[in-house]
């Protein structure tokens, strides 16, 4: 009887499964995500600048940012600083329905890797949040 139950019960737990869809592939309005209190620090050419912002999934589902994307910058990293292994580069952050994450006072930290152009204190630039199935831009004021 249990050789019989168990796999039923799989399969039907399976079936389930497959229902439910990834967060960012049921929508791709940005207008669910907000960006506020972004800035970023005044750096060098060559340098590397951190990428401070409030971002707040106001949407019914979870969306994945996958990266950040500044013309100023070669490439940019996202990284979270685990107590065990130190920083570490992720590939994808998630963002819950009605989550607010603040980039300036968490683990989490965004970095815009081999300016290739002063970012001087007082000016803004503009950066692109890409999210799987869409992208958003905000600007950011240099400190």
């Amino acid at each position: 009887m249990i050789r019989v139950l168990f796999p039923l019960i799989y399969v039907c737990l399976m079936s389930i499964n497959s229902f439910v869809a990834s967060a960012d592939d049921i929508g791709n309005d940005n207008s669910f995500v907000s960006v506020e209190a972004a800035y970023v620090s005044a750096t060098k050419i060559g340098g590397t600048a951190q990428l401070q912002f409030r971002i707040t999934n106001n949407g019914n589902t979870s969306v994945n940012l996958t990266s950040v994307r500044s013309h100023l910058a070669q490439r940019s990293r996202i990284t979270i600083l685990d107590p065990y292994s130190g920083r570490q580069e992720i590939s994808d952050l998630s963002v819950q329905r009605d989550e607010t994450l603040d980039l300036a006072s968490s683990h989490i930290r965004v970095e815009l890797i081999n300016l290739n152009a002063d970012i001087e204190p007082g000016s803004t630039i503009e950066f692109e949040l890409v999210f799987r199935r869409f992208s958003a831009t905000a600007d950011a004021h240099v400190h």
